[in-house]
């Protein structure tokens, strides 16, 4: 099974974007051929057989926003004919030339002293000083809205063509294929020259491509024009009738989950209370049961919020969600006069010093200098060193081949990193690298992996955080025991884990030990997430301090 590859196109050759597209084509063709529907094919077919001149304008319009354009502004060096091309793309089909549309759609497209010409040219005479936006406003008042004209009926004098994309919808499927998502454009891709980072070989098989039904495809779509919709919508019931059925595809069951969860959402927003308890009821995403009892004790049933939060707590794995929980189960179980047992947070070990007024503009580096000896070597590593760690440790966990992970040769990690079921897919590769831990031979890995893979995107990795001296004295210094904590600590919410981690580590030379802070200034406060981690290694007698400085003027 060959790694996916795309081999990057020189931006010294100037169709350097139709190349990359032509890539990303063949890709397409080649894994997912069976996909597409017959008219796709015919599209891509007659595409392929224009010359590249002719392709590359198409690629051009594909690359921009919207579907509409003028022939004036698709002028570019390297498409000498542009009439020509253009006759060529709409004889087979992939645009139109001077479609027929709306007079406001038309005004849309014109800058603001040819939308004065077109309101003269219908015997409006509004002032020159009027915005364009105001221009058109006017232009729909004294307008048959519904009609479809070509632009020359509504504008005889017109200076330039307008042309449309009739492929937008094959293009869409080829960048949800190629991508695995619609957020990402084409000049995300094509207009880079691709051979300036490094990436991790791909590697697609039938277990493992992503789509393997064109239903997947049509349910992501139509889960894609709801998230589109979320943020204006008034009537959510009917985002929610648009919801395609479950489907047997759990990286895009997911999905739809968590947007059944962003339509209970929006229903609580816009006032809709009844419809968005029953949204959230329905919805598997690990928020929705918060958000349920939190909209439950808004409608003042303290009873029944406590009943579910209790329900609800038991079963949450993530710290996160469950330090959210807590205030609420105390408040219903408070006013129902319920005694509840309230967990009680252990003391943080702390030490407060004195350092002089900070000559750094990070007070992490003015520690670093203050407490560095001979016998004691500080690094500031705050989130970058143990998440760099799991990413070495964990490489072959990250890059294993799980549906629905991975779509492309460009991905710095798998697609459901921070999903529940990143975990659930690969627990025999995850307790199999724990138990490497059991032995010296996490070491071996870590270093191998770090010599090998330098440098290579890894998005739990921050390459340059990571010197050869910090890996060597992190490994000879900090027990196994403790890295397996902190790893399955990680790996209970990715997400939010991968943050909070104390600033500064400090390895005694001497004791052959080592020592985690947590660096604090006079008007500086631990955040919750950096409180949890601290807890965390406490209950597994993990060095760490919360420092405290204050400053002495000098």
């Amino acid at each position: 099974m060959k790694p996916i590859q795309i081999k990057p196109s020189s931006l010294k050759d100037p169709l350097y974007y139709l190349r990359n597209a032509r890539q990303v084509i063949d890709l397409c063709l080649e894994n997912y051929s069976h996909l597409l529907f017959d008219e796709d094919h015919i599209a891509l077919q007659r595409l392929l057989s224009l010359d590249e001149t002719i392709q590359a304008l198409l690629i051009r319009m594909i690359m921009r926003k919207g579907n509409l354009f003028r022939s004036d502004q698709l002028q570019y060096t390297e498409i000498p004919h542009l009439e020509h091309s253009l006759e060529q793309l709409s004889l087979n089909g992939l645009i139109e030339i001077n479609p027929r549309l709306t007079l406001e759609h038309l005004a849309q497209v014109c800058r603001k002293d040819e939308c004065f010409e077109l309101l003269q040219s219908h015997g409006l005479l509004v002032k020159k000083s009027l915005t364009k936006s105001t221009l058109i406003e006017e232009l729909k008042q004294h307008s048959d809205q519904i009609r479809l004209c070509s632009p020359s009926q509504w504008w005889s004098k017109i200076p330039f063509d307008l042309i449309q994309l009739n492929c937008e919808r094959l293009f869409d499927r080829l960048r949800l294929l190629f991508f695995g998502n619609l957020h990402q454009d084409w000049s995300a891709f094509i207009l880079t020259e691709l051979g300036l980072q490094r990436y991790e070989p791909i590697h697609l098989n039938p277990e493992t491509k992503p789509f393997t039904e064109r239903d997947e495809i049509l349910a992501y779509q139509m889960l894609f024009q709801i998230e589109q919709q979320l943020d204006t919508c008034e009537e959510p019931e009917q985002l929610y009738r648009q919801l395609p059925d479950a489907i047997d595809c759990d990286w895009i069951e997911y999905r739809r989950q968590k947007c059944l969860f962003r339509i209970g959402q929006r229903a609580e927003r816009i006032g809709h209370y009844s419809l968005a308890l029953s949204y959230y009821q329905q919805s598997q995403h690990e928020e929705a049961k918060l958000r349920y009892c939190r909209l439950l004790e808004k409608q003042d049933r303290s009873l029944l919020t406590f009943e579910q939060a209790h329900a609800i707590y038991a079963q949450l794995s993530k710290p996160v969600l469950r330090l959210s929980m807590t205030p609420l189960l105390n408040r219903t179980a408070k006013r129902e006069g319920i005694a509840v047992h309230k967990p009680q947070h252990p003391p943080l070990p702390s030490e407060t010093i004195l350092i002089p007024e900070a000559t750094h503009s990070r007070i992490e580096y003015a520690v670093i200098d203050h407490l560095t000896t001979e016998e004691r070597k500080l690094f500031y590593v705050e989130n970058r060193l143990f998440t760099g760690l799991f990413g070495l440790l964990f490489w072959s966990v990250m890059f294993a081949p799980v549906r629905g992970a991975f779509f492309n040769p460009f991905q710095s990690g798998p697609a459901d990193l921070y999903r529940p079921q990143f975990r659930e897919k690969r627990m025999d590769l995850i307790e199999s690298i724990f138990s490497a831990l059991e032995t010296d031979h996490y070491q071996d890995i870590i270093l191998k992996n770090y010599q090998d893979k330098y440098a290579i995107n890894n998005s739990l990795i921050h390459w340059p955080s990571l010197s050869r001296d910090l890996i060597h004295q992190a490994l000879h210094k900090i027990p196994a025991k403790d890295l397996k904590v902190i790893f399955q600590y990680l790996l209970l919410d990715i997400r939010q884990h991968r943050k909070g981690l104390p600033d500064l580590i400090l390895f005694d030379q001497n004791k052959n030990s080592y020592q985690l802070l947590e660096v604090k200034g006079p008007s500086d406060r631990l955040q919750d997430h950096q409180r949890l981690w601290m807890e965390e290694m406490i209950a597994h007698e993990i060095p760490v301090t919360l420092l405290n400085v204050n400053w002495v003027k000098t």
